[in-house]
């Protein structure tokens, strides 16, 4: 099971509800509001799993952050979404994503796919 979780969401009270949720599972936790803030804490932190919103503000959106992290790790993601699934799953083709979940976050969904990552 990942320890190691990288959580990127620009809406501060998901991530603080999602960080808060993690730690509380037991997970080493690191948390980022943008891509740059993202790329540059996966860099030290190293994470086990990226869990990642798709539209992220400045430079760099989830699919970008994704690209760059695994580019030297290969780290699983997954990706969450308030808008189309399909169009996301489209543009991840050539990534290793684990789960696509939409938003709202089903707890229970978030669980089973980071418990399936062992």
């Amino acid at each position: 099971m990942p320890r190691r979780v990288l959580l990127v969401e620009d809406d501060v009270d998901a991530r603080d509800a999602l960080a808060l949720l993690l730690s509380s599972q037991g997970y080493e936790l690191e948390t980022a509001g943008d891509g740059d803030a993202a790329i540059s804490k996966a860099a030290a932190f190293c994470p086990d799993v990226l869990i990642c919103d798709w539209l992220l503000p400045g430079m760099h959106d989830g699919v970008a952050v994704a690209r760059i992290i695994q580019g030297g790790s290969g780290v699983p993601v997954i990706f969450l979404t308030a808008h189309s699934v399909p169009e996301l799953r489209s543009r991840t083709k050539h990534l290793r994503v684990h789960a696509y979940l939409p938003k709202p976050i089903d707890v229970g969904r978030l669980r089973s796919a980071l418990a399936s990552l062992t």
